[in-house]
C-alpha cells in the first residue's frame, strides 16, 4: 500500500518536472517549505495540484501536520528526478541509434553565461521504426577546457565511450568553419578521419553562406557605409521612447531592425525594413529633426541619414544588397532543416549560386527599382558627381592622370556592383565545389529510377561507393551487388509513382521487408542520409542553453544542465516514454525508508 501510494505520488512529481523542464523554467526559489513565498515553480505547482488532486492534497497535509517527514519534493530529489528521466531519454536515443547503427557527430561550441565554453553534441541517423525518418538528437554539453583540434577530439571520443556508442559506426562528421574543427592536418575533421576513414567530413553549409555574405560585405567601402546608415538609424531611433512614437508614427507594419555580428540573418531583416519604407523612414527623420528643444548632435544626425536615404548611391546599394541577402537566406532557412540531406542542399546551393551569376546581367533592372524609390522620395535619379580630388606632383611628372573616361554611373557599376557580385561568386564557387565532391560519389543514389541505363557506368559508381566506405579490407557495401540490386529494383519502382527520393525508397523496402533482398542499397541509402548538411541543430541546442543557464542560474552544475537540456531539447522522446519502470523502483527504494523509519519511531 506503501508503495502504491508513493508511485501516484510520484507520477505527478515527474509531470511537474517535466512541465517545467519542457518550458525551461526555473525549478528552485529562495525557500524550500511548502506554503511560504518564493518557494519556487516546483512547489508551488505541487501546491495548485493539492487544490484539485486527492493524492496531491493527502501529501500536502501529511507534510504539514508534520505526519511523515519526507516528502520527496526537497531540491535534491528534484536533481534525481530529473537526471533519471533525462538519463531514461537518451537511453531511448542510443536505442534508436543502435538499431540504425550508423550515425553522424554534429558539434559546435559557444560560452554560457558563466564565460564557460560549451560544447553541443548532436547525433544524426535514419531512425527506424514504422516510418523511416532522418533525426537529429540532442545528447548533452561537455565543458571545453581547451579548444584545440586535440583537446577536442579526446572529448568526442571520450563522450562516445560513456554513452557505449561504437565510434567505428560513426559515418559523417558536421562542423561550422573554424580552423580547431575543419583543419586539413590538425582539425578535429582529420584527427577523426585518420582513425576512421569512413567518416565523411561535411563542412556545414549554413556557416558556409554566413561567411560569403560576411566577405561580399567588406569587399566594398560602398557596401561598408551601407550597414553603417542602417545601424545608425536603428540606434538613433531606438535611443528614445519620443524618437520610437516619431518612428511608429510614420511607418506601418515592420520597425528598423539592429545588425548583428553573429547573426547573419539580422542583415536581412534591417535591409526589407529600409528597402520597402524607405520614404516613411525619411520622413520620420525629417520630423526628428524639426522636433523642438532637440539637441544640435541629435539633430545634425537625422539631417546626415536624411541626406542618405535620397543618395542614389546608397538606393542602389540598397535594391542590390536586399536581392542577395533574400536569395541567402531562403536558402539558408531551407538548409536548416533537420531532414535535409546532402543532394537537396548541394542543388539549393546551386541555385543560389546561378541566381548570382544571371543577377549580374540585371543592373539596368536594378536602376529601375532603384529609381522608383527616388521617385517617393522625390529626389534626383542621378548619381552625384563628386568633385575630383587633385593631387600633389612633382615637377617632372608628366603623366595625367585623368585617364578614366567612364561615365559616373559606369564607374560606379564596375566598382561597386561587379566586385560585389564577383566576390560572391567566387567564395560560393568555392563552397559549391567541396561539396560537389560529395555529390558526385553519391547522387546515383538520389534518383534511382532514372539510374545510368548502362551498366557499365551504374557499376564504376557503385564501386566509386564501395571504395569510398572502405577501411583496410572491410566495406559496408559490396560495389558489385549494390549494381544489380539497383538494376532489380528499378524494375519494381517503375509501377510505384510516389516511390523516388531515397527516404521513400527505404520506406518501401521497409514496409514490404525487402531488406534481405536489398541488403547493400538498404545500408547505401541509409548512409546517404546519415550524412549532416548543417550544424543548425547545434545551434538550436545553444538557444537552450541561454534559457536555461540564465544569469540567475549561472552557478548550474554541469550534470543538472545537461539533464535539464536533455529533457528540454527532446521533449517529444520524454513525452512518449513510460516512466513507470522508474517510478516502481525509486518508490520501492523510498517506501523501504520511510517503513524502516516508523519501525523504529
Amino acid at each position: 500500500m506503501e508503495t502504491d501510494y508513493w508511485v501516484k505520488v510520484l507520477d505527478r512529481l515527474l509531470s511537474v518536472t517535466l512541465y517545467l523542464s519542457k518550458n525551461n523554467l526555473a525549478f528552485r526559489g529562495s525557500s524550500d517549505k511548502f506554503y511560504t513565498q518564493s518557494n519556487g515553480n516546483f512547489l508551488s505547482l505541487v501546491e495548485l495540484l493539492g487544490k484539485y488532486d486527492d493524492v496531491t492534497k493527502e501529501l500536502l497535509l501529511k507534510t504539514l501536520s508534520r505526519e511523515k517527514t519526507v516528502h520527496y519534493c526537497s531540491h535534491s530529489i528534484q536533481n534525481e528526478l530529473i537526471n533519471l528521466m533525462a538519463n531514461k531519454v537518451l537511453e531511448t536515443i542510443i536505442d534508436r541509434l543502435r538499431a540504425a547503427k550508423y550515425y553522424s557527430v554534429i558539434l559546435d561550441c559557444t560560452p554560457d553565461v558563466s564565460h564557460q565554453e560549451q560544447l553541443s553534441f548532436t547525433l544524426r541517423f535514419v531512425n527506424i521504426k514504422k516510418k523511416i525518418e532522418v533525426k537529429e538528437h540532442f545528447i548533452g554539453f561537455k565543458t571545453v577546457e581547451s579548444s584545440t583540434g586535440l583537446s577536442l577530439t579526446d572529448l568526442l571520443l571520450n563522450t562516445l565511450a560513456e554513452k557505449n556508442i561504437p565510434f567505428q559506426d560513426c559515418r559523417g562528421q558536421g562542423y561550422d568553419n573554424g580552423a580547431n574543427m575543419k583543419g586539413q592536418k590538425k582539425g578535429v575533421q582529420a584527427r577523426v578521419l585518420s582513425m576512421n576513414p569512413r567518416a565523411t567530413f561535411v563542412p556545414c553549409n549554413c556557416h558556409s553562406l554566413n561567411l560569403v555574405v560576411s566577405d561580399a560585405a567588406s569587399c566594398s567601402i560602398n557596401s561598408i557605409t551601407v550597414f553603417g546608415v542602417l545601424q545608425r538609424i536603428y540606434v538613433l531611433f531606438s535611443s528614445s521612447v519620443n524618437r520610437w512614437k516619431i518612428l511608429t508614427d510614420n511607418i506601418k507594419g515592420l520597425t528598423v531592425k539592429p545588425l548583428s555580428d553573429t547573426r547573419w540573418e539580422s542583415r536581412i531583416n534591417s535591409v526589407k525594413v529600409v528597402r520597402f519604407q524607405t520614404e516613411q523612414i525619411y520622413n520620420a527623420l525629417i520630423k526628428l529633426s524639426e522636433v523642438e528643444n532637440i539637441d544640435a548632435g541629435t539633430r545634425h544626425e537625422a539631417v546626415s541619414l536624411a541626406d542618405q536615404l535620397t543618395d542614389f548611391k546608397f538606393l542602389i546599394s540598397l535594391v542590390v544588397w536586399y536581392d542577395i541577402l533574400f536569395q541567402v537566406n531562403l536558402v539558408s532557412k531551407s538548409m536548416q532543416a533537420k531532414a535535409i540531406d546532402l543532394i537537396n542542399g548541394f542543388n539549393m546551393l546551386k541555385s543560389a549560386l546561378e541566381f548570382i551569376k544571371n543577377y549580374r546581367d540585371q543592373f539596368d533592372q536594378i536602376l529601375v527599382k532603384a529609381k522608383a524609390i527616388a521617385d517617393e522620395l522625390g529626389v534626383d535619379s542621378e548619381i552625384k558627381v563628386v568633385r575630383k580630388r587633385i593631387k600633389k606632383k612633382h615637377f617632372d611628372y608628366e603623366r595625367s592622370d585623368d585617364t578614366d573616361h567612364r561615365t559616373v554611373l559606369e564607374k560606379f557599376k564596375h566598382e561597386f556592383f561587379y566586385t560585389l557580385i564577383d566576390v560572391v561568386t567566387t567564395s560560393l564557387t568555392d563552397r559549391f565545389e567541396i561539396l560537389k565532391i560529395h555529390v558526385d560519389l553519391w547522387n546515383f543514389l538520389y534518383d534511382l529510377k532514372n539510374a545510368p541505363e548502362n551498366e557499365n557506368d551504374l557499376l564504376k559508381h557503385c564501386m566509386d561507393l564501395h571504395n569510398h566506405l572502405k577501411d583496410g579490407s572491410d566495406s559496408d557495401i559490396d560495389g558489385v551487388e549494390l549494381c544489380t540490386e539497383i538494376v532489380n529494383i528499378k524494375q519494381l519502382l517503375i509501377s510505384c509513382l510516389d516511390v523516388s527520393s531515397p527516404l521513400n525508397i527505404l520506406q518501401y523496402i521497409f514496409d514490404y521487408e525487402l531488406q534481405d533482398i536489398f541488403p547493400n542499397l538498404w545500408i547505401a541509402l541509409r548512409l546517404l542520409l546519415t550524412l549532416p548538411v548543417t550544424v543548425a541543430s547545434g545551434e538550436r541546442s545553444f538557444s537552450k542553453l541561454k534559457l536555461i543557464k540564465t544569469y540567475l542560474r549561472s552557478t548550474m552544475a554541469n550534470e543538472r544542465l545537461v539533464s535539464l537540456s536533455v529533457l528540454s531539447i527532446e521533449n517529444e522522446i520524454a513525452a512518449e516514454i513510460d516512466f513507470s519502470t522508474i517510478i516502481r523502483s525509486f518508490a520501492e527504494r523510498k517506501s523501504r525508508k520511510v517503513l524502516i523509519d516508523n519501525k523504529f519511531k
